[in-house]
């Protein structure tokens, strides 16, 4: 994997900060195992944003934006089956292609003395999401496993982190 990225940070008047980033990469893959070849190679963008505003000396929002990448394992990408358990085989995929995810999340943290509140809501789309794909033949009993891209999943929820010093040891 070959990258380059930049960072823009920027502090306007009355509390807002914003950063933004770009990160190009460029992903080579070459599988050669016995007579199997596969070659891969292609290029990414990648951007992030983030926007901050202060609410007051204890009190911030922050919304955020960034695209990722989650690229398969080499085992994903084996496509010679696993005989650790000869009724049920785990066979990769070589032409199985990464997940992308784009992430989107809006904070507020409040701090006061000894204690402070973090509270995220976020939601995250997986374009090419990876599942695993089991198949039992009728006849033997025998279950493959294979990994696929399936399509498409979307995670939401939210976080909530509390931090107390209860004690001063």
């Amino acid at each position: 994997v070959n990258a380059a990225y930049g960072i823009w940070n920027q502090v306007f008047p009355r509390g807002f900060n914003m950063q933004a980033g770009l990160r190009a990469e460029q992903t080579i893959r070459n599988i050669e195992q016995g007579t199997f070849k596969n070659s891969t190679n292609f290029i990414d963008l990648f951007p992030t944003l983030h926007i901050l505003k202060k609410l007051s000396n204890e009190q911030e929002l922050k919304a955020s934006y960034s695209r990722r990448i989650n690229r398969p394992n080499p085992g994903n990408l084996n496509p010679f089956p696993s005989y650790n358990d000869p009724l049920n085989l785990v066979r990769g995929n070589p032409n199985l292609k990464p997940e992308y995810i784009n992430s989107y999340e809006l904070s507020y943290a409040k701090n006061w003395t000894k204690h402070s509140l973090f509270a995220t809501g976020y939601l995250r789309q997986i374009e090419g999401s990876t599942q695993r794909i089991r198949n039992v033949d009728s006849t033997s009993g025998i279950s493959t496993t294979e990994f696929a891209n399936v399509g498409y999943a979307r995670n939401t929820g939210i976080e909530l982190i509390a931090k107390n010093e209860l004690f001063k040891w």
